[in-house]
C-alpha cells in the first residue's frame, strides 16, 4: 500500500510538502527522521512529521533517502516546534531546525558539466547560450548558485534547460557531506601479559620498555608517542608482531571548564525550607506548576534548583537549567557537577560545532540527565522531562531576535513543561512584569525569599550626582566618592565590581566647531572608538576605519570623542589606580572560546583586584571578597525610546548591586548618574522591587501595553527605501481593513534604528486584546503572503512579545 510522508523544511515556507515514500523504505520512516527530498532545483534535507495513507495530491514526488535508522526528534518535540511555529508566526520547519543539532544536514546539489560527447557542428547557440557553455566548460561541476553569481540569474533556468535539451551540457546530483560527523581516533591496546610479550622479541628498546605502564590499558596513539617519545614506526612493527592491537574508536569531544567552586556543606534556611518543601510537593504529585521563585540576590536560590532537582533525579527524570549568559556558565556548571558528577552537560554557542553535535548525541542516548545551557538547550533531546528551571527568568537574552522563529524561552519552557507533566522555576530578584503580574493573577504561583543567606544585610547603595562632573577636571569618569571607595577595598585587599553598559573606548566621535558625528554609512547610527587600534566600529554590521584627529566636514582640529565605554574606563584606571590588577570582561575580550571561564577563573583565584565589564557581569556572579559594586553610569538605557527601558534599568541596577557584599564583610554600592531623581535608579537604590513593579504597571495600564496587552512588531526591511515603505503601507491598509475589532494598529514609521547594513527599516505594531483574542492565526493568514515573498533585498519580520523595539 502506498503512502505519503509529510515533509518541513527550514524555510518560511508555511506548510508542510507531501512526498510519496519508495517501498523499500516505506517500513522504517516514522516522523521525526530526516530525509532527502526535492524541493525546487535542490534536493534538502528535510523532517518527516507526518505519515498518512491519502493525500489531495496527484504525481507526487518521492522522497530521495532516508538519513537516520531512528526518528531524531520525538513526538512531544514535534508538537512543541508546531506550537512555537502557530503562536510566533513562523514556519514548521524553522521551529523544527530548532532541535536539530546544527552542521548535520546533507543535500545533493545541482552541478552541471560538459557532455564529452556531443557534437557541435549543426548546432546553432545565442550569443547568451553560448556563453553559459564557455561558463560551464571553464568551470565544470559547480553548482546553480555558483552559476548564478557568474552568469547572473536572468533567464538562466531557461537557458540551461535548453543545452540540456539539447544534450550539450549533463546535470548531476551529488549528495553534499555534512559539516560535522562522529569524531574517531585511533587507540593502542597494551595487553595485561604485555611484560612476557616484550621478553620474547629479538630486539630490545628502552622506550618500548615503558609500556610496560600501561598494562591492561586502551591509550590514545597520539597520547602514547608522546608519552614513549618514539616514532609510530616503531608501533606498528609492535602491531605487525601481534604484540600490540590498534582499533579506531569514537571519541568525545567536550568543553572543558577550569573554573571550580570551592566545597561547602550546605544547610537550607528556614525560608529556603519552606520554598522547597511547597515545590517538592509538586514533584512527589508529578504535576505540572510553575513557580516563581523572586528571592532577593544571595538568598540561595541555587540551592533550591539543586535541591529540586535531586527530587526530580530520585524518580529517574531529567532536568534543563536555562541561564541567560554564557559568562554565567562556569559558575553554574561546577556548582551542579559538585552534587551531580558526571550526569552535568553544558550546551551553548561558544561550542565547537563537534562538542555541540557529541553533546547532543549523548543527550538522546540518556548519558546525561542534567543539561545547562542558555535558550537553545530547551531544545535538547532531553527523555521523561521532570524539571525547567529558568534562572534569572527576566533576562532580555531568553528572547530570540536575530531570526525566525522569534521565540520567548521562558514562555515555551512553560508549555513544554505542561505537555510533559513536570514543573517550571522560574528565579529572580527582579521579575519581569509580566511573570510577577502572572503570579498575582495566580496563573504561575509565587514563592519568595526575602532575606539573604546567613540574614548578610544587602548592600548599601549611594547615588552619586555626576553633573558637572567633567568640569572638576580630576576624572571624566570617576567620581570623587566611588576613587575613594576604591582606594579603600584596594588597601583592604577587597575586591571591586565596575559595570558600565557600554564597550568600545567612547561611543561617538564628535566635531565641536561644525557638530558633525561620526557615523556608519552602512547604518543609522555613530560609531564606536576603540583606542587599542585607533579604529571606529559599527556594533551592528562591523563596518571599521581608521580614527581621525581632525573634522572630515570642516576640517576643524576640536575633535571630541564623547561618552564613555569599557576601555575608557579602562584606561583611566590606569592613570588613578596605577597598582591595581583589573580584568576586562565584554565582547571584546570574550571573542575567544573559554574567554568568560578563564576570566571568572582569574577573578575568583584572586589575580584581580577590580573586574570592569558590560552587562554580562551584572548577574548571577558569587564571589564572597567583592565588597565594592561601581556603576559607571546608570542612565545608560533610559533614553531608549522603548517601554521597557525603566524595566531594564531597575533589573540591571538591582542585580549588579547584589553581587556586592555576599561574604562577611557588608558590601556597598556606589551608583553614578546624570538622571538620580529617575523612579527607576531611586527604587532600585533601595533595593524596592514591590514600589517599582506597582509605579511601573500604573504606566503601562495607562498605556495599553504589556501585560495588559499583546504587542507584534512587524518589520519591512529593504535596500530600496521606497519600496521598504509601500510594503509596510500595504501590510497597515491590510490589517486595518481585516480588523476592526480587539485590534489597535499603530504606525508604520521608521524603526528607532532606521538603516542597518545598507538596509532601511520601517515597523508597526499591533496592540491585540489579549482577554478577547486566543489565537494569532487570522492575522498570520494575513502576513503570510508577505513573508512568503521575501528575498535578500525586501525581508517582512514578525516578533510576538517583542522585547526589544529597535
Amino acid at each position: 500500500m502506498t503512502k505519503f510522508a509529510e515533509v518541513v523544511f527550514n524555510n518560511s515556507l508555511d506548510h508542510p510538502f507531501s512526498y510519496k515514500i519508495p517501498s523499500e523504505i516505506v517500513d522504517i520512516i516514522k516522523p521525526g527522521v530526516r530525509v532527502l527530498a526535492p524541493l525546487g532545483n535542490q534536493v534538502l534535507t528535510g523532517v518527516v512529521v507526518d505519515i498518512k495513507s491519502k493525500v489531495p495530491f496527484d504525481n507526487l514526488k518521492e522522497i530521495t533517502d532516508i538519513l537516520d535508522d531512528k526518528p531524531l526528534l520525538s513526538s512531544e518535540i514535534l508538537k512543541l516546534t508546531k506550537w512555537i511555529s502557530e503562536y510566533y508566526m513562523s514556519s514548521w520547519g524553522q521551529s523544527v531546525t530548532l532541535a536539530l543539532p546544527k552542521g548535520i544536514d546533507e543535500s545533493a546539489k545541482r552541478r552541471l558539466y560538459i557532455n564529452e560527447n556531443y557534437d557541435d557542428s549543426e548546432i546553432q547557440l545565442t550569443e547568451r547560450q553560448n556563453e553559459l557553455k564557455e561558463l560551464i566548460f571553464r568551470n565544470p561541476g559547480k553548482t546553480y548558485k555558483y552559476y548564478q553569481e557568474k552568469f547572473g540569474k536572468k533567464s538562466l533556468n531557461h537557458i540551461s534547460k535548453i543545452l540540456l535539451d539539447k544534450k550539450i551540457i549533463i546535470s548531476e546530483r551529488k549528495v553534499e557531506r555534512p559539516s560535522v560527523q562522529v569524531k574517531t581516533r585511533y587507540f593502542i591496546n597494551v595487553p595485561q601479559n604485555i611484560e612476557s610479550l616484550l621478553k620474547n622479541l629479538s630486539s630490545k628498546n628502552k622506550k618500548i620498555e615503558a609500556l610496560k605502564e600501561y598494562a591492561g590499558q586502551s591509550i590514545l596513539l597520539a597520547d602514547l608517542l608522546k608519552k614513549l617519545n618514539t616514532s609510530s614506526t616503531v608501533i606498528e612493527t609492535l602491531i605487525k608482531k601481534n604484540v600490540l592491537k590498534k582499533e579506531r574508536k569514537e571519541i568525545y569531544r567536550s568543553n572543558e571548564i577550569k573554573y571550580a567552586e570551592d566545597d561547602k556543606k550546605i544547610n537550607l534556611t528556614k525560608d529556603q525550607k519552606q520554598v522547597y518543601e511547597e515545590i517538592k510537593k509538586s514533584i512527589s504529585n508529578e504535576e505540572f506548576i510553575t513557580y516563581l521563585i523572586h528571592g532577593v540576590t544571595g538568598s540561595g536560590k541555587t540551592q533550591i534548583y539543586i535541591d529540586s532537582i535531586r527530587a526530580v533525579y530520585s524518580k529517574k527524570k531529567s532536568a534543563i537549567v536555562l541561564i541567560p549568559e554564557i559568562s554565567l556558565t562556569p559558575q553554574t556548571v561546577s556548582r551542579f557537577q559538585k552534587h551531580f558528577k558526571n550526569n552535568v552537560t553544558v550546551f551553548h554557542s561558544k561550542m565547537s560545532l563537534g562538542e555541540r553535535y557529541d553533546a547532543w548525541f549523548k543527550i538522546y542516548k540518556e548519558d546525561y540527565s542534567i543539561v545547562i545551557g542558555p535558550r537553545s538547550a530547551l531544545f535538547l533531546p532531553v527523555k521523561n522531562l521532570g524539571i525547567i528551571i529558568v534562572d534569572e527568568e527576566h533576562d532580555g537574552s531568553y528572547k530570540q531576535s536575530d531570526s525566525a522563529p522569534r521565540y520567548h524561552a521562558r514562555d515555551v519552557s512553560v508549555y513544554l513543561a505542561k505537555m510533559q507533566n513536570a514543573i517550571v522555576l522560574l528565579g529572580t530578584a527582579t521579575p519581569s512584569l509580566e511573570s510577577y503580574y502572572n503570579a498575582r493573577k495566580n496563573k504561575y504561583s509565587l514563592l519568595e525569599l526575602k532575606n539573604r543567606i546567613g540574614n548578610i544585610p544587602l548592600p548599601h547603595v549611594s547615588i552619586v550626582d555626576i553633573r558637572g562632573l567633567n568640569a572638576k577636571k580630576e576624572s571624566e569618569i570617576f567620581s570623587p566618592v566611588l576613587v575613594n571607595k576604591i582606594k579603600d577595598r584596594l588597601e583592604k585587599s577587597e575586591q571591586i565590581i565596575l559595570l558600565q553598559n557600554r564597550r568600545g573606548f567612547s561611543s561617538f566621535l564628535q566635531c565641536t566647531d561644525c557638530g558633525f558625528i561620526a557615523r556608519c554609512p552602512n547604518c543609522e547610527i555613530s560609531l564606536t572608538y576603540h583606542k587599542y587600534n585607533h579604529n571606529l566600529q559599527c556594533h551592528y554590521c562591523n563596518y571599521s576605519r581608521i580614527a581621525v584627529d581632525n573634522c572630515p566636514k570642516c576640517n576643524s582640529y576640536q575633535v571630541k570623542y564623547s561618552g564613555v565605554g569599557t576601555q575608557k574606563i579602562e584606561f583611566e584606571m590606569k592613570r588613578l589606580f596605577p597598582e591595581a590588577k583589573y580584568l576586562r570582561m565584554d565582547q571584546d575580550t570574550t571573542k575567544n572560546k573559554n574567554s568568560h571561564d578563564e576570566i571568572l577563573y582569574k577573578f575568583k583565584q584572586k589575580q584581580s583586584d577590580i573586574l570592569l565589564g558590560t552587562q554580562m557581569i551584572s548577574k548571577g556572579l558569587d564571589f564572597e571578597n567583592v565588597t565594592l559594586v561601581g556603576v559607571i553610569s546608570a542612565d545608560v538605557g533610559l533614553s531608549i525610546p522603548d517601554f521597557r527601558s525603566s524595566e531594564r534599568i531597575f533589573q540591571l541596577l538591582t542585580q549588579v548591586a547584589g553581587r556586592s557584599g555576599r561574604g562577611a564583610v557588608k558590601g556597598e554600592v556606589i551608583v553614578q548618574s546624570y538622571q538620580f531623581s529617575h523612579s527607576s535608579i531611586q527604587f532600585a537604590s533601595k533595593h524596592d522591587f514591590m514600589n517599582f513593579y506597582l509605579n511601573e504597571m500604573k504606566n503601562r495600564m495607562e498605556l495599553d501595553y504589556p501585560p495588559f496587552t499583546r504587542i507584534i512588531n512587524i518589520r519591512a526591511s529593504g535596500i530600496d527605501l521606497q519600496k521598504t515603505i509601500s510594503i509596510i503601507r500595504e501590510i497597515a491598509i491590510s490589517l486595518k481593513k481585516s480588523f476592526k475589532k480587539h485590534y489597535k494598529i499603530i504606525g508604520p514609521s521608521p524603526a528607532p534604528i532606521s538603516k542597518i547594513n545598507n538596509f532601511y527599516r520601517w515597523h508597526l505594531f499591533v496592540k491585540i486584546d489579549k482577554n478577547n483574542v486566543r489565537s494569532g492565526k487570522d492575522l498570520k493568514k494575513i502576513l503570510y503572503p508577505f513573508i512568503k515573498s521575501n528575498n535578500r533585498e525586501l525581508k517582512v519580520q514578525i516578533d510576538v512579545d517583542p522585547v526589544d523595539l529597535m
